[in-house]
């Protein structure tokens, strides 16, 4: 009984997976697939109807998949909803779009991601993932330079469990999602508008000033613990 329970169950989330990557396909090549135009539509369906948020966020998921930008869409959020609900119904797309990417890699396109995330560097990383687990997971999440839907599937060749990827990523993109919808309802007046890319690009910048800050901080660490060790290791051996 248990075995059918857990066949039905995989039948019905490859049923799910692949109804979400045909509308993808097809939004995508209608030209939909844009967040600029998610914004405008939702923002014209949210004056008329209650499923605007259930189209943005669908829409969220799908622009996780094909590894399309969504931080005009946590800023978006926050124009159109205010920052608690928007806040809310980011997260939820992004906790949704993480989990289907990360789905995806892991059972239905294995061979096809392990073959792309092939490099020294990608390998190494997966190793870390082994090691520090859900640490690894977090520091992506609460920095907008690292792409959500590019790492989302990279998790899925790790060795780190779905459980465990799925509840670090809500926690840690709690913060990031109501800090761009904050930022979305402030800077209103250009959510919409032909600034968003510079603001966008202004987020981006600072986030990665922030992580090259950090991960220089680490490398600097690093190098002088194994100083320090080569050190007490030549003094021992005299």
């Amino acid at each position: 009984m248990i075995n059918y329970l857990f066949r039905i169950r995989k039948y019905f989330l490859f049923a799910i997976l692949l109804i979400v990557l045909f509308v993808g396909v097809y939004f995508r090549q209608a030209g939909y697939l844009n967040s600029e135009k998610i914004l405008l539509l939702t923002t014209k369906m949210n004056e008329s109807t209650i499923l605007a948020p259930f189209l943005f966020i669908l829409f969220y998921i799908l622009l996780i998949i094909f590894f399309i930008p969504t931080l005009p869409m946590n800023l978006g959020a926050g124009f159109i909803w205010g920052v608690f609900p928007g806040g809310i119904i980011s997260l939820i797309g992004s906790a949704l779009g993480a989990a289907v990417s990360f789905l995806i890699s892991r059972y239905l396109a294995h061979d096809y991601f392990n073959s792309k995330f092939n490099s020294s560097f990608w390998v190494s990383i997966r190793d870390e993932v082994g090691k520090s687990d859900w640490k690894v997971v977090a520091f992506t999440r609460v920095n907008p330079v690292f792409p959500f839907g590019l790492t989302s599937y990279f998790f899925g060749l790790s060795p780190i469990s779905f459980k465990r990827f799925f509840i670090s990523t809500v926690v840690f993109i709690i913060p990031p999602s109501f800090l761009f919808a904050y930022i979305g309802s402030m800077f209103s007046d250009i959510a919409l508008s032909s600034e968003m890319p510079d603001l966008v690009q202004k987020i981006f910048i600072f986030s990665l000033l922030v992580t090259v800050t950090f991960v220089v901080n680490i490398l600097v660490k690093r190098h002088y613990n194994i100083k320090d060790e080569n050190n007490t290791i030549d003094s021992d051996q005299k």
